[in-house]
């Protein structure tokens, strides 16, 4: 009995325990320049303070192997058993590998592993093979087939037929009992009142040792679960939902509906420039230790501009949604992707259309992407460029055309433009994997990161340049600001605010002059950025209910910005934050909730609770 328990139970759940920590090791050698300041004791923490998690999944996995092992054994037939454990476990054992490599790959580029977010990009496998890096998936192919086979080896030597010796039918009951017993056991995490969580994982000041420690099928689960449970419930809800809505209107009360006019014309046409992921804090003027964007800096003597404006999430078209229907990013959900919920959100750009605007939109990448395409459809923009309206030779990197030729394209198609217009500019060159013939043999992402923001700002100066001698210049409001921040170029976490700071800058013919050179520090957020626009352009009244009116000297002070599970809270008196966590309620006389903490949680439960009813 102990000999087939060990031939089929125990030898395969050893070398998955094994494949584990494996991983993990993997996880901390990717990120070691992160990781290596700590010390070797805090670093190998990641191993032992994991135990019970690791233990708990596995128990998971050996639920069905455990039920057909006694299952043949009451039979007789145990020897039979071979070929289905071995089909069993090479599965499990490939699918835990690919999980892996793909959390390594993902938390390298995002600074996130598998997440809701990143499994609705399955929809465009192209686009996010591309955005991976060709080599770096070909490698991963290739690492995740080697990886594979190599597991099967073992299994096939490992998992050897047994057969079971005559032994009585209450004795293998017992052994069946305990097995069953254990399991629970370890599927709890131990003998626990609460059963055990990926908190359990969680010890360090190092957010990378802590995600480290969380083994990547027990993160997909979670993600999994999680992702279900959001379409039936509201995940986010801490609170009576009276309270939460009577915070939220507290949260947004204006004193005086005064908007400042910075135009001199309401009928002025609009050039957006959203840049790839381009933190604020590459730019002097927001950073003095970074100067990577001179020509930047230097519009900025000519532009009215905003020191402290923070993405609303972390990826583009979380940004565009901000930006155009003044919606903010959702923890787990992307609504841009949900046409039956976005064509329900107000929208900055339909009423530019409906007042003649011509709305087109420039990329040099994929719009197919997290579904940008049908959103900017659906929001009036007539045309639509992409990569392929660029010749085959332009389109040198894995996501499309390098933004020298998207500005390019633009100035083409400027020269018979007819105004009114409203032309949003998407680059993509600062995307991940940073493949421009400039950063080959460059080996740290930070410096190819780095080069290419430079490389954009060059070509900024030279298009703005080139816009001053157009004859419908005069008449038009330049912006330039960012679809989301980014973790470089000083290796910020994604939970640190720093990461979400954008510039929003201001310029152009149509800006009036005592407002050129000009500094705003007011706190905003791109959601702001709908509301504020329509005021200046006195579009028709919609209901921006998640936007202040950044214009507006009497508007509240506060931003936000969202993280995989969580949401982030930013105020003038202090920051505060609130992570997804379904067992915390709030009273509102409760004196250990914070003004700030209750606030945080009643914002994000009321983005939840009208995203539901979409």
């Amino acid at each position: 009995m102990k000999k087939a328990l060990w031939q089929y139970l125990v030898k395969p759940a050893i070398f998955l325990y094994l494949l584990m920590q494996f991983f993990k090791l993997l996880f901390l050698l990717k990120n070691w320049e992160q990781v290596h300041p700590e010390s070797w004791s805090e670093i190998f923490r990641v191993f032992t303070g994991s135990i019970f998690l690791d233990i708990a999944i596995l128990s998971y996995l050996l639920l069905l192997p455990v039920f057909f092992f006694y299952l043949y054994a009451f039979s007789g037939k145990l020897e039979k058993l071979k070929t289905l454990l071995l089909l069993y476990f090479s599965l499990i054992s490939l699918f835990y590998i690919s999980l892996s490599y793909i959390d390594i790959e993902l938390f390298s580029n995002w600074g996130s592993r598998i997440s809701a977010k990143a499994l609705s990009f399955l929809n465009t496998p192209s686009y996010a093979f591309f955005s991976a890096g060709k080599y770096r998936v070909f490698l991963l192919f290739f690492a995740l087939i080697t990886s594979g086979y190599l597991s099967y080896l073992f299994f096939k030597l490992a998992i050897q037929s047994t057969k079971l010796a005559e032994i009585d039918k209450k004795v293998l009951g017992i052994w069946g009992i305990l097995s069953l017993s254990l399991l629970v056991l370890g599927l709890r995490g131990g003998i626990r009142v609460i059963p055990i969580n990926q908190s359990e994982a969680y010890f360090s000041n190092n957010p990378v040792l802590n995600v480290a420690g969380v083994n990547s099928l027990w993160n997909f689960g979670n993600v999994v679960f999680q992702n279900s449970k959001a379409l039936k419930e509201n995940p986010y809800k801490s609170m009576e939902e009276e309270m939460a809505e009577e915070i939220f209107q507290e949260i947004y009360f204006t004193e005086k509906d005064t908007s400042i006019s910075i135009l001199k014309n309401s009928q002025a046409n609009i050039i957006y420039v959203a840049l790839e992921g381009v933190n604020a804090n590459c730019i002097k003027d927001y950073n003095a230790n970074n100067d990577y964007m001179p020509e930047l800096s230097k519009m900025m003597n000519e532009a009215y501009s905003f020191k402290k404006m923070f993405a609303s999430g972390m990826r583009t078209d979380q940004g565009l949604v901000a930006i155009l229907g003044g919606f903010p990013a959702l923890p787990v959900h992307t609504i841009g992707a949900q046409e039956d919920k976005f064509t329900k959100l107000p929208s900055l750009s339909l009423p530019l259309k409906e007042r003649n605007y011509n709305c087109t939109f420039f990329f040099g990448g994929e719009p197919e992407f997290g579904s940008i395409k049908a959103y900017l459809v659906h929001n009036g923009f007539e045309k639509i460029y992409s990569f392929k309206d660029f010749p085959s030779e332009q389109r040198i990197q894995d996501l499309g055309v390098p933004d020298e030729y998207l500005f390019e394209k633009f100035s083409e198609d400027m020269q018979d433009a007819q105004e009114p217009f409203f032309s949003l500019i998407l680059s993509q060159t600062t995307h991940e994997p940073f493949d421009m013939p400039f950063n080959e043999g460059v080996e740290k992402d930070v410096e190819k990161y780095i080069n290419t923001v430079r490389y954009v700002d060059s070509i900024l100066g030279i298009w703005y340049e080139n816009c001053k001698k157009e004859a419908w210049f005069e008449n038009t409001l330049i912006i330039i600001s960012s679809d989301h921040g980014h973790g470089y170029p000083d290796n910020y976490w994604y939970t640190d605010k720093e990461r979400y700071h954008i510039p929003f800058i201001l310029l152009g013919g149509a800006l009036k002059e005592e407002f050129k050179g000009e500094i705003n520090n007011q706190l905003c957020n791109q959601t702001d950025i709908a509301l504020s626009l329509s005021k200046q352009f006195e579009l028709k009244d919609q209901n921006f209910e998640f936007s202040k009116d950044i214009m507006n000297p009497y508007s509240p002070k506060f931003s936000s910005f969202i993280h995989i599970n969580g949401h982030n809270w930013v105020k003038y008196e202090n920051d505060c934050s609130i992570d997804f966590n379904l067992e915390q309620h709030f009273d509102k006389e409760d004196q250990s909730a914070g003004k700030c903490e209750l606030e945080n949680a009643a914002y994000i439960q009321t983005v939840f609770t009208r995203y539901m009813a979409y």
